[in-house]
């Protein structure tokens, strides 16, 4: 079978502010993730690869996608929300 057409684990997304971020995890305070049934809190989690970081700050708004693994959830997505200007 052919990599094109392997199933990859479905994203769960969520709105965060980053509470910290460095080297390969953030800290974030996320609002729920609904289609985990996860209610909002503050957690670390691992990033998928650590130049998600980039351009990043404490106190930044997001829009996390995470993937449900083996040792639990895994950041593939950071989409910076509402920059002030």
């Amino acid at each position: 079978a052919s990599d094109s057409g392997a199933r990859a684990a479905p994203l769960h997304e969520a709105d965060a502010v980053i509470e910290d971020i460095a080297g390969e995890e953030a800290t974030l305070a996320h609002g729920p993730f609904e289609s985990l049934s996860m209610p909002g809190m503050t957690m670390v989690f691992p990033l998928a690869r650590p130049e998600l970081a980039h351009g990043l700050k404490t106190g930044d708004r997001v829009r996390v996608s995470v993937r449900q693994t083996d040792d639990g959830l895994l950041v593939e997505k950071l989409d910076k929300r509402g920059s002030a200007k």
